[in-house]
Parts: structure tokens; sequence; C-alpha cells
């Protein structure tokens, strides 16, 4: 085809093990594929809308795709939308599939990142933001910024940070655990926020992880004000084959190198 533009591609740094989604391809100019990094799951999908497109059906076939992803996933949508939102970026005005994609992205749970625009006119000047990075609310976005277009394309390339939970951070989360102390509750007054709690968001979602999310951050922030919580540190479990006896001799070990190592004279060293 003689055609400017349109199609999708995913570049995966080489060993990277990955999926292809192929169940997620609803939309012909798409690509998907799941990563698990740690016990992270990880969906990226690229897309591309024209501008003859029907923006309804776009978010129709974006909604079935997602509802095909489980909801403990970590989601990334990046492409060409040609839809603009003066919400994305304050220079930009509502185009027509602007105004029926943002509310979808919503309902969807979807949050645009990118402020700056990414097309450039004929003389290389940005002057509207098309190309969206999108991540539902368990994808932790570090930084997202555009860089000169690649080849000969009128549009910006654009980079996103996310920050994934691996392994080692998940065990570093887990060593503390908050605990709440329902015994100090102001319990009249957090059943009055929760009674005068706005949940409408919660009732006309059409979408249950959108509903859920709002939910969840409506009735934490309330309870956080209301009942006191602590931290509290999770003791390492023991090693089976250290008896109580063997754990004393290891502790009086560990004491007498710190004598040693503070004084430094032969009879500290001697008795450790």
């Amino acid at each position: 085809s003689t055609k400017r533009g349109g199609g999708t591609l995913i570049f995966l740094k080489t060993g990277l093990a990955y999926t292809e989604r192929v169940d997620l391809k609803t939309w012909p100019e798409s690509t998907w594929v799941e990563l698990v990094i740690g016990c992270q799951v990880l969906v990226i999908g690229c897309l591309c809308r024209s501008l003859s497109s029907d923006p309804s059906s776009f978010g129709d076939s974006l909604e079935e795709s997602i509802d095909k992803i489980s909801c403990n996933s970590q989601i990334i949508l990046v492409g060409d939308f040609n839809a603009s939102s003066p919400s994305w970026c304050p220079t930009d005005h509502y185009n027509p599939s602007g105004r029926i994609l943002e509310p979808i992205f919503q309902t969807l749970g979807l949050t645009q990142h990118l402020t700056s625009p990414t097309h450039l006119r004929p003389d290389g000047v940005p002057n509207a933001l098309l190309d969206l990075f999108l991540t539902n609310k368990s994808c932790s976005v570090v930084d997202v910024c555009t860089h000169p277009p690649i080849g000969n394309s009128d549009h910006l390339a654009v980079e996103g940070i996310v920050s994934l939970d691996t392994m080692k951070n998940i065990q570093k989360h887990q060593d503390c655990r908050k605990i709440w102390c329902y015994g100090k509750a102001d319990r009249p007054n957090l059943i009055r926020d929760l009674q005068n709690a706005d949940w409408t968001p919660v009732t006309t979602a059409t979408h249950i992880d959108a509903a859920w999310d709002f939910w969840k951050e409506k009735f934490l922030s309330i309870t956080e004000r209301h009942i006191p919580s602590k931290k509290l540190k999770q003791l390492k479990p023991k090693l089976p084959w250290v008896t109580t006896k063997e754990e004393r001799e290891i502790k009086l070990k560990h004491y007498l190198f710190r004598t040693f190592k503070r004084t430094g004279l032969a009879p500290d060293r001697e008795a450790f």
C-alpha cells in the first residue's frame, strides 16, 4: 500500500518471555502482548484508529478486549487514537472522537498520562495530542515524555516509564502490614460520612472494574479519616532446624563479635 500511516507493531527486548494475545485483537489495527514480570502480569496494547473510522465502534472493540483481561493485570495502551481533549492537553480542544472516547476510557478505568502535543504541523511545530499513553489504576507510571519523530513521521515518539513490583519489591512490601485499630474508631462520624458519600458512580458505572475502583478508593478514604491504623512488622519465620538453644548460642556469638569489634581487645577476641 502507498498510504502513509497506520499499522501497529510491538518490539520487545530479546530474551524477554511474552505471549501474543491474539484473542484481544478485536480492532484490525492493534497488537497485544502479555508479559509476566516477577508475579505481575503486564498487558501491552498498541492500537491505531484512523480519522475515518467510527470512534464508537473503536470504543466497543476496546471494551471487548479489556473485558478479556484479568482484573489483576496491569494494562498499558499506546498508539495513535486521533482523539483530542482539553482534559489531556490544556492547549487542545475537543474533536468529535475525543468527546466520545474520553468517557469510554473513564468507564473502563483507564487514565491518560501524556499532557503535551504529539502531532506535528507541516512546519514541524507540535499542534495536537493524538498519541495517548493509557494505563489502568493498578499500573504505576513514573514518567511519560516525548522525543523527536522516528524517520519522516509527523508524530513525536512517546516514552513511558512504569514501576513494576518484582518478587523482591513485593516481599519488601509484605514485611510490614497495616493494622486497623477498630477499638479506637470514631464510629458515629464514620457511619455519617459513609451515609452522606456520593456513591452514584458505583451504581451508574457500566464496567465492574471501574465501579470497584471507585468504591474501594472512596471507602478507604473515609475509613482512614475515622479509624486509626498502624504498621506491624512481620517477623520472619524461624528456621525449623534451629532449636531454642541454638538460637541463644547464635545471639551470644553475635553479641561477642560486636563487643570485640568495638573494643579490639584480645580477651574479647578470645571470648568470641
